[in-house]
């Protein structure tokens, strides 16, 4: 099984050199990039810094936490000093994937890892590098029958209920790499004395067209049509389905920490992010850069998705849930790159 699994990452690098940080420029930003990398997101995370009984904790302290943790180790932008930050935005290519084939020969804390920090060792397989900030989600939905007088679908539970009230998040950004910009971002909804929710969204594998190069430019969701085969026969290692990681564990839980009742739960099909048409507008499309500059240049209070839905898989229309809007700017940082972590939902049990 293991000789099995190391052929099939070895025939995987090609595809997944897709997804690691972009690549430097010419040779010079090359080596400076690999030599930033040995002491920086190529490290891997450190041992734990959040405190016992973190879970436990108010959804708001949390947060605080975890913005504390996103604002070490800010990155420069090129017309910073060294003086107020640690070091200039790395950038990846192959060099960081080869130092990250440990975590692909260990999938499993992807899926099964249920902190909001990164175990010890372990390093980022896919998106390394990207912007972090606190933000928050307001569901704000019309629960009226359709205009033939049937309702399309029953009020969403837990996280997703039609409350209209702001739960905290943390909002992570991060392109793929490698010749192709891969828009992905990771929602981690904060809860009252339980662990996160969390939410995980790319449109495909592709990428944005060379000629569009706007980050903001196509939704983004949990189901992923163009999974490669040799990347989606990985994964099922760990999920039933890498082409469409499930939604339900949002209408679990409501964002005070109370269970829903098995019987009244309910989640939509699918959910994807609508880029804000004002945040989609703001930036350049037609040269091919680092969007991370341009991720950093986003206000807090900034609605930067509007949250959409199908109730059923048959529906063509989604609906809008609500809006996930910054509470803070975004930041480029090791803290966030190397100690923040995500976990998939989806996991095999």
């Amino acid at each position: 099984m293991a000789t099995r699994r190391l052929a099939a990452l070895l025939l995987l690098l090609p595809c997944l050199a897709n997804c690691v940080a972009p690549e430097a420029d010419d040779d010079a930003e090359a080596q400076a990039a690999e030599d930033e990398l040995r002491a920086l997101p190529g490290r891997p995370a450190d041992r734990s810094t959040l405190p016992a009984g973190y879970d436990a904790l108010p959804a708001a302290q949390k947060q605080e936490l975890l913005w504390t943790m996103i604002q070490t180790g800010r990155y420069c932008a090129k017309t910073d000093t060294q003086g107020t930050c640690l070091a200039k935005l790395p950038t990846g290519g192959f060099g960081y994937y080869i130092r990250a084939i440990p975590a692909l020969l260990s999938l499993r804390p992807t899926f099964h890892h249920a902190s909001d920090e990164a175990p010890e060792g372990r390093r980022k397989i896919f998106h390394p590098f990207g912007v972090a900030g606190r933000a928050e989600f307001i569901a704000d939905y019309t629960d009226a029958p359709s205009a033939q007088g049937v309702s399309r679908r029953a009020p969403y539970s837990g996280l997703l209920a039609n409350d209209r009230k702001a739960i905290p998040l943390i909002l992570r950004l991060a392109p793929g790499g490698g010749p192709n910009l891969i828009p992905g971002a990771s929602v981690k909804f904060l809860i009252d004395g339980k662990p996160s929710r969390n939410f995980v969204a790319i449109k495909d594998f592709a990428g944005v067209p060379d000629d569009d190069w706007n980050y903001f430019q196509q939704d983004i969701g949990h189901i992923y049509p163009d999974v490669p085969y040799l990347l989606k026969i990985y994964f099922q290692t760990q999920t039933r389905d890498p082409s469409h990681l499930p939604v339900h564990h949002l209408g679990e839980i409501t964002a005070s920490g109370a269970d829903v009742a098995e019987g009244a739960r309910s989640t939509p099909y699918e959910i994807v992010l609508r880029p804000n048409a004002a945040v989609a507008s703001r930036f350049p499309n037609g040269d091919q850069h680092d969007y991370r500059l341009d991720l950093t240049r986003i206000e807090a209070g900034t609605p930067v998705y509007d949250v959409m839905a199908r109730a059923k898989e048959w529906d063509r229309t989604f609906e809008k849930l609500g809006t996930i809007r910054t509470t803070s700017e975004l930041v480029a940082s090791e803290g966030g790159d190397k100690q923040l972590y995500f976990k998939h939902p989806g996991a095999k049990e």
